[in-house]
C-alpha cells in the first residue's frame, strides 16, 4: 500500500505552507482541501521571521487546509520544530482547533503555533511564499491587504501585485 492510501490528517496552514509548491516539495502526497478560517487568533511574524498566530478574540486567520499522510505530518513536525516525545522542548505547539471553510463548514484541524511571539521582520522570500499561497487558494484579497499591510514597507512593491 502506498503512502497516498494511508489515513490522512487535516492541517491548517497560514504561513509559507499555504503555497502548494512549497508544501508539496516536503509532502508530495498532500491534498489541498481549500481555504479555511480560524477565529480568535491574529497572524503575526515573530522574531525568527516566520508566521505564527496569537490569541485575539476579535480577529481571524485565513489559511489553507491540507490532508497529509502520517509520514508527511512527521516531516512537518520536524521542519516546524515540534518534538512529540518532548513537546515542552519544541519550538512550536501542535494544537487541534476548530476551523471552518469559506462556506462555514466546521473542520477540526491540526494547527502549529510558534512559541516565539516576539514581533519580528519577515524575509522577502518568505512573504512572497505566503502571499502567493494565499492568492493561489482564494484567500480573500481584503484579508491579504489588511493582514500583510504592516509588512509592506519591508517588502518589494511587486510582491503585492501578484494576486
Amino acid at each position: 500500500m502506498g503512502r497516498a492510501n494511508v489515513e490522512k490528517s487535516i492541517i491548517f496552514m497560514y504561513g509559507e505552507y499555504m503555497n502548494s509548491n512549497h508544501l508539496k516539495f516536503r509532502c508530495p502526497d498532500a491534498l489541498c482541501s481549500g481555504m479555511a478560517i480560524l477565529d480568535g487568533f491574529r497572524f503575526m511574524i515573530n522574531s525568527r521571521g516566520v508566521a505564527t498566530i496569537v490569541p485575539d478574540a476579535g480577529s481571524r486567520v485565513q489559511g489553507v487546509l491540507w490532508r497529509v499522510t502520517p509520514f508527511d505530518e512527521g516531516d512537518i513536525d520536524k521542519t516546524l520544530g515540534y518534538n512529540a516525545e518532548e513537546p515542552e522542548k519544541s519550538r512550536c505547539d501542535k494544537l487541534v482547533l476548530m476551523t471552518h471553510t469559506g462556506v462555514g463548514m466546521p473542520v477540526e484541524a491540526i494547527v502549529y503555533v510558534e512559541k516565539d511571539t516576539t514581533p519580528g521582520e519577515p524575509a522577502q522570500s518568505y512573504m512572497q511564499k505566503v502571499i502567493s499561497g494565499a492568492a493561489e487558494h482564494a484567500v480573500e484579497k481584503k484579508y491579504i491587504d489588511e493582514v500583510l499591510r504592516q509588512y509592506k514597507p519591508k517588502i518589494k512593491r511587486e510582491t503585492f501585485t501578484t494576486y
